[in-house]
């Protein structure tokens, strides 16, 4: 190899735990029944009225790489977290101030899935982000544009069992798909971005 969106999780997951940006802590289900869940796949809409403070230990998301892109754009990625409540947030800023920041929650990696992916902008200003953590097993990423090109991402090293990559692209290209290969290069595990990619064009037109 050279950030919350998490829409293409594969497998339904429980939402155990609320965190209230208001109050800063996370919150439980009570025995009333406080917290409502949504049915489908990924994270949850919640709804809640009754609901009490539980204690949980929450590990902290710390800087694990930053660089500087084109046109000056200063990114930085975090990282951290426990195995199936996992953070990871990409950060872009230049010398207006911060551009944005996303990214991805959830379990380490989706069920099988070796990659998990992140994209996002400021579709104002400013790049647009593609973040992935991967299995160990891929040891090279890079993406591919519908123009049949392709780059290879920033190489963010290992934490916590897991490899990082990180890649700014300008907001107009159109993606098709990203590519992971292991050390011998052979394809292991391919993300279909054409998803994201119409949501964003979409986003931009607004």
């Amino acid at each position: 190899m050279s950030p919350v969106d998490t829409s293409q999780a594969g497998e339904p997951i429980d939402v155990m735990f609320v965190y209230c940006l208001r109050c800063g802590v996370l919150l439980a289900p009570t025995t009333a029944g406080g917290i409502g869940l949504g049915s489908g796949t990924g994270p949850q809409a919640v709804a809640f009225a009754d609901v009490e403070p539980t204690a949980v230990t929450r590990q902290p998301e710390r800087v694990i790489a930053e660089g500087v892109a084109d046109n000056q754009v200063r990114w930085t990625l975090s990282t951290g977290g426990v195995d199936e409540r996992y953070g990871t947030t990409l950060r872009t800023e230049d010398s207006a101030g911060v551009i944005d920041g996303g990214g991805m929650g959830g379990p380490k990696l989706w069920g099988s899935n070796l990659m998990n992916v992140y994209t996002g902008a400021n579709p104002d200003r400013g790049p647009r982000g593609i973040v992935v953590r991967c299995d160990l097993s891929v040891r090279n990423l890079s993406v591919r544009y519908e123009d049949g090109s392709e780059q290879v991402m920033v190489d963010c090293g290992e934490v916590d069992g897991l490899r990082f990559g990180v890649l700014l692209v300008a907001p107009e290209t159109q993606l098709r798909e990203l590519v992971g290969a292991d050390q011998d290069g052979a394809v292991i595990e391919r993300f279909d971005l054409r998803g994201h990619d119409a949501s964003w064009h979409r986003r931009r037109a607004q």
